[in-house]
């Protein structure tokens, strides 16, 4: 009898922000760990799930992202169990350097009816991977608490790991929006959504600005 052979799933990209500068994101803060190793030593990361509104990756799901970007981390660590959304963009730094930043959104009607109309048309989604990532972060947790072994660093962009087999990237749909917009100038009235958002917190003031 000739065998039913399955077939390879897709890969899972290494996604961080800097990808989805000048778009618009809603955040869902699973966790928050002050002592993720990497090779430039211990740092402060959040878990994050992600959907991205605007952009050529409009409609992306990214269920679980550790994200180390300093600026970020300390926006969202106060904000754990919250679902944010946010605009990507580039902070002031010094030099050349340009470190990967928050734009608070919730002031600006063009962005809320964007964000609005996708949690509209996926009713209860942002929930269920608030809840998933929270749930992700509680079991690092744990299985680094009953653990000797230690965690080894891979760079300052760790590579996000996928517990589990059903932790899946989609695009359920895309919509027509313009790849990069002003998310900080206000636009015209509309009727908001029903969800009370939330908002970044605001970033303390700090001299270092890691390289990542």
């Amino acid at each position: 009898m000739a065998r039913a052979w399955g077939q390879l799933g897709p890969a899972s990209p290494d996604v961080n922000l800097s990808q989805f500068v000048d778009q618009l994101v809603i955040l869902c803060i699973g966790g928050y760990s002050n002592n993720v190793a990497t090779q430039y030593g211990d740092k402060g990361a959040v878990r994050v799930a992600l959907v991205v509104i605007t952009g050529p990756n409009a409609g992306l799901e990214v269920p679980d992202l550790m994200v180390f970007n300093s600026r970020v981390v300390s926006r969202l660590k106060g904000a754990v169990g919250s679902i944010l959304p946010a605009a990507v963009t580039y902070g002031e730094g010094r030099g050349s350097q340009q470190p990967i930043d928050l734009v608070e959104v919730t002031a600006n009607p063009q962005a809320m009816q964007l964000i609005g109309a996708w949690d509209d048309a996926h009713p209860g989604r942002v929930d269920q991977l608030l809840t998933d990532c929270i749930s992700e972060h509680q079991a690092v947790q744990y299985r680094e608490q009953h653990s000797n072994q230690q965690q080894r660093p891979n760079g300052g962009n760790q590579r996000n790991q996928w517990a589990g087999g059903n932790n899946t990237w989609s695009m359920p749909g895309q919509m027509a929006v313009p790849e990069k917009m002003e998310w900080n100038q206000p636009g015209p009235q509309h009727q908001q959504s029903l969800r009370q958002w939330g908002a970044p917190q605001p970033q303390p003031p700090q001299d270092d600005n890691p390289p990542f």
